[in-house]
């Protein structure tokens, strides 16, 4: 039998047809995202749900800490508070308070809290103790302004001063609070009808009719303690919101997501060396690194895409299908295969520039999982990577193999501080999430 000489490359680029497909899966996802903004325009339009801002928003959390996020600037100053869970599952998402005389927050009014008419406060509170204020205007002197406190280990109670009255004339309004669990609480008083109510967890858990009164709510705001009471708050407080007029139930609950943090969004494509070089025990080293990093994640909006390529790149799944969070991620990335051949990664970077689907408005991450042997020159090698870089694209390289080449891998990242080892997926995924700029 003659021999048959086999060419050691068939280069392929997508064609026409191949970008005209991937385009229309980008169309998809826009148009779901089209429809999405629409549907969230049009759930806030409808009456009874659309909600003003807060004239003072205090997240009490590792991002904002004290810190007024409506910029009216009542930054609130925290004195004896540390950091913890918070009522969405976040590790640093609340203050805990220690129910001390040293462990409070003062919040200054430089009139923009002054809800003199109509109000709602709310907050996300984890008592563990017996009582303490949680949202306290103090007047002149340490008189009492408007209150809002836990009276008892399983009370709240809500007190609108009158402008008008001796505090103690001002009827007050009491409801049932649960110890050592996350409840979300809201206090309103509407001026045009007298009333006055509790709310926790959506449910409106007492109420009264006071009257038209205008309240005290000019003055600064103690959070925690009040100064020569003994009942000092102990527990946790999240999300502090004050509002200028009377929120309905469909409102409340509305702002109960405001402080939420919101997930990383990140596309990242790996581009995975399959050549001879890697040997397919590298390959699996890599199909692993891949399923070890998504699992690096807890809630966040990352996607996957794969483009594993020897002297031939080829995409094996598009960004848009998968999530860190899919059940079905892992099996796709064990399902690719191990084929050999010569390494050419200065190709498989300008066909991921052309094919990658990467979404509108996000950071755009491009993994090389390789040895860092190329058929290419570095220099090549370095200015395909420059191309990505010039195009929005950040490039991470991850060495895989026995004989890595440092100086290839640090050609295609811009340097070693974008160099990963293949044993930490988790350096990789902390990095990601920096993207963001927040706390996740």
């Amino acid at each position: 039998m003659a021999n048959v000489e086999v060419p050691d490359c068939i280069f392929f680029l997508p064609t026409p047809t191949d970008i005209l497909e991937l385009h229309g899966i980008r169309d998809v996802r826009s148009m779901r995202w089209t429809l999405l903004v629409s549907v969230l325009l049009l759930s806030t339009s409808i009456g009874g749900t659309n909600a003003q801002d807060p004239v003072g928003l205090w997240p009490l959390n590792a991002e904002h800490g004290a810190s007024d996020v409506t910029g009216n600037g009542n930054d609130g100053v925290a004195t004896g508070t540390q950091l913890a869970a918070g009522p969405y599952g976040d590790a640093d998402g609340s203050f805990l308070f220690s129910g001390t005389t040293n462990s409070y927050v003062d919040i200054p009014n430089n009139g923009a809290l002054d809800v003199r008419y109509s109000c709602t406060i709310l907050a996300h509170i984890y008592p563990t103790g017996e009582a303490g204020p949680i949202f306290n205007y103090v007047a002149t002197n340490n008189g009492w302004g408007a209150h809002l406190w836990q009276v008892s280990a399983e009370q709240l109670f809500w007190r609108p001063v009158s402008r008008e009255e001796n505090f103690e004339l001002t009827p007050a309004v009491r409801g049932p609070l649960q110890q050592n669990v996350w409840n979300y609480v809201a206090a309103t008083f509407d001026n045009s009808t007298g009333m006055a109510y509790i709310w926790n967890n959506g449910e409106i858990i007492g109420k009264r009719q006071i009257r038209n009164a205008e309240i005290e709510t000019q003055w600064p705001i103690r959070v925690a303690r009040r100064n020569g009471d003994s009942r000092i708050f102990t527990g946790r407080l999240a999300c502090l919101q004050l509002y200028n007029y009377a929120m309905t139930a469909d409102q409340i609950a509305a702002a109960q997501e405001k402080c939420r943090p919101q997930p990383c969004s990140v596309e990242t494509v790996f581009v995975v060396d399959r050549s001879s070089s890697t040997q397919s025990t590298g390959f699996s080293n890599a199909k692993q690194y891949m399923v070890d990093f998504a699992q690096c994640f807890t809630g966040q909006d990352i996607g996957v895409g794969a483009i594993p390529y020897d002297c031939v790149p080829k995409t094996s799944f598009q960004l848009g299908i998968y999530t860190v969070g899919d059940a079905l991620l892992t099996d796709a990335v064990y399902n690719m295969q191990y084929t050999g051949g010569t390494t050419r990664t200065a190709l498989a970077i300008t066909y991921m520039m052309n094919t990658a689907n990467f979404r509108v408005g996000v950071p755009r991450v491009a993994v090389i999982i390789t040895d860092g042997s190329p058929e290419e020159s570095i220099s090549e090698l370095a200015a395909k990577a420059d191309m990505a870089r010039d195009a929005g694209i950040i490039l991470y390289a991850v060495g895989n193999g026995v004989l890595v080449d440092n100086a290839a891998l640090e050609a295609i990242a811009g340097g070693p501080d974008n160099v990963f080892s293949i044993a930490a997926p988790c350096d990789l995924a902390t990095r990601i999430l920096e993207l963001c700029g927040s706390y996740r």
